[in-house]
């Protein structure tokens, strides 16, 4: 049986202390083991951090533990349909063209170990996208954000202090009337 105080010893000055690095409190603590048996078998691919992202993200709701299990539920089920636990195995259709044609990346990390992204959604255009598919756009993103979601395990691991958000640079130069087509605010707000 795994612990789950997920205690990870910060090296962190009270400077640069993350709240994600937060000790788990009693509420927590409860719905992260209500989290693991409820969804036992369905959640190998999800980590503490992740479910822990869960837990905290809807502990202000009217009914937390309600909406903590149902976005969780949610998430579980979206991730089977995509296939998402496998979308690392392999590169998906198009993912050089994705990656010459939305301008994205990694710049680096924040001074608490976050990691910075960043969108150039200015140079996206609504022509480019169209002619490389919507299906592959999406199944691409889906990818790149599955990336970003394992380097923020693997910082947390190698910093000894739990990492879970990330900070995102939009560079919105060039984005003007054409993206803002309803059909194309559609599509992009899905991907959020």
């Amino acid at each position: 049986t795994t612990s789950l105080t997920l205690s990870m010893a910060s090296s962190a000055s009270p400077e640069t202390y993350l709240f994600e690095d937060k000790p788990l409190d009693d509420y927590e603590n409860k719905m992260m083991g209500t989290l693991r048996k409820k969804f036992a078998g369905r959640d190998g691919a999800i980590s503490d951090s992740y479910a822990l992202m869960f837990v905290r993200g809807y502990r202000n709701e009217k009914k937390p533990e309600e909406e903590t299990l149902k976005k969780y539920e949610e998430m579980l089920q979206t991730r089977s349909e995509l296939k998402i636990d496998k979308i690392l195995d392999s590169y998906p259709e198009g993912y050089e063209k994705y990656n010459e044609i939305y301008k994205i990346g990694i710049l680096g990390n924040t001074k608490e170990g976050r990691p910075v992204y960043y969108e150039r959604l200015g140079l996206l255009t609504p022509k480019a996208v169209n002619e490389f598919g919507y299906e592959k756009f999406k199944r691409c993103h889906i990818r790149m954000q599955e990336e970003i979601r394992v380097r923020k395990e693997i910082l947390s691991r190698k910093m000894g202090s739990r990492i879970f958000k990330h900070v995102v640079v939009l560079d919105m130069d060039g984005f003007g009337v054409r993206c803002i087509a309803p059909k194309i605010i559609r599509k992009l707000k899905s991907l959020i």
